[in-house]
Parts: structure tokens; sequence; C-alpha cells
């Protein structure tokens, strides 16, 4: 069962990480991404043509078609170090959250246009809004 945490990884950070210790075929991939080999494989495409893993081919004991084994390269070991810096700076918010950062981004922008001290206004609105506060108490 993949746990709620790698849900919300993206597939392409999964990859890279999983190629990291050592390198995977395309099978063991989509056993450790829990994916299909086909969804996989284009994954793999999609990061090859983007320049961030390489697949190599190796001749196994048995006939047939070759085993690919996919590492990382210096770009996919970038992205990925860049990857794990922003995860660190996750924005952590609610949508309401956001609708009122937009709100007051509008009412501040009606302020400027009308040329008044947007910061002065701010507080001034905020020292009303803690003396109601402090009233109701």
């Amino acid at each position: 069962m993949i746990s709620e945490l790698e849900n919300n990884i993206p597939l392409e950070t999964r990859l890279l990480e999983s190629t990291l210790a050592a390198s995977l075929g395309t099978l063991e991939l989509s056993r450790t991404l829990h994916i299909g080999p086909a969804r996989t494989i284009a994954l793999v495409r999609r990061l090859c043509d983007e320049g961030l893993v390489a697949v190599s081919h190796r001749r196994g004991p048995r006939a047939g078609r070759p085993s690919s084994e996919v590492t990382p390269t210096q770009l996919g070991l970038e992205y990925l170090r860049a990857y794990r810096s922003l995860e660190s700076k996750r924005l952590r918010s609610r949508p309401a959250d956001l609708r009122k950062a937009a709100a007051d981004g509008e009412y501040a922008r009606r302020l400027a246009e009308r040329k008044a001290p947007v910061y002065e206004l701010f507080f001034e609105l905020s020292g009303y809004g803690n003396a109601l506060r402090g009233s109701r108490r």
C-alpha cells in the first residue's frame, strides 16, 4: 500500500530517489513505484528526453530482450537536490488563507491606486480590530 506521504511526492522525484542507491531496471522501478510497467517506461522515456536519467542496456545470461538499467544523470541529481531544498520550504496553507491573502492584495492595490498610505491604513485598521477585540472581553 502506498503511504499518504508517498502519494504527494511526484513520480519523477520518486523515480530519481529510487535510482540513487542502485541502478534499477524498469521492472524493479515499476514495483518500487507501485505503477504499471507501461507507465514506468513512459516516465523513464520522458525523463531521459529531459536529460534527468540515462538508460543503459545490458545483456543478461538468458536469451531475449536485454534489460535496461536506469541511472540518474548529473542534471537529475541537481533536480533532486533542488526539489529537496524546495520541499523543506513548502507553503502550508489552506485555500481559505490564499483567498484571504488575495483579497488583502486586491484591497492594497485599490488603496495604492487612490494614492493612500497603504501601511498606515493597515495599521490603523489593525488597531481598530484590536480595540474591538479588547472591548468584547
